[in-house]
């Protein structure tokens, strides 16, 4: 066991090194000027903030409906949009006039904001079914559901249903 935490303990240390070694020009910053000349920079801003707020209603025991949620995103993005293009930190689309310009630039941040979760949840999801393991009724030794306790039946479609098994 201590030959393992001292391994661990080499490879966090190398792979700092190697972080210490990069160029740090990239470096994501908090600039209002950044969030307003990029539509996916406050897309991503406003999908951590409506998350961040989800979460509080959720341990409250009160979760948002989906439509709420979707009302929430546009709203927080139109509203930064605005606030960043009257603090003249850009948040303009194109060549509109002034009002229709932060309008859209906030409508596309939601968008994407809520384009972008949707598509982690169907990926994640995705990958669950992928994952899910199906025994048909010949791989399966019927001894070992009698034995443990559990009703070992088949089920309709032809693949076989334990129960009694958590």
């Amino acid at each position: 066991m201590k030959r393992r935490l001292v391994f661990v303990s080499m490879f966090i240390l190398g792979l700092l090194g190697v972080a210490f070694a990069q160029d740090v020009t990239g470096i994501p910053s908090l600039d209002p000027s950044k969030l307003g000349a990029d539509v996916f920079a406050l897309g991503g801003a406003v999908l951590f903030s409506v998350q961040f707020i989800k979460r509080q209603f959720e341990r409250r025991g009160t979760p948002l409906a989906p439509a709420v949620t979707l009302a929430l995103t546009f709203g927080l993005a139109e509203v930064i949009s605005a606030g960043l293009f009257y603090a003249r930190f850009g948040a303009k689309f194109g060549e509109l006039p002034p009002p229709w310009s932060w309008v859209v630039f906030g409508g596309l941040a939601a968008a994407v904001a809520a384009g972008f979760r949707d598509f982690v949840v169907a990926l994640v999801e995705r990958r669950a079914l992928a994952s899910t393991l199906i025994v048909s009724p010949g791989a399966l030794d019927m001894s070992v559901g009698m034995t443990s306790g559990g009703n070992v039946t088949p089920g309709k479609t032809g693949f076989v249903k334990l129960e009694g098994h958590q």
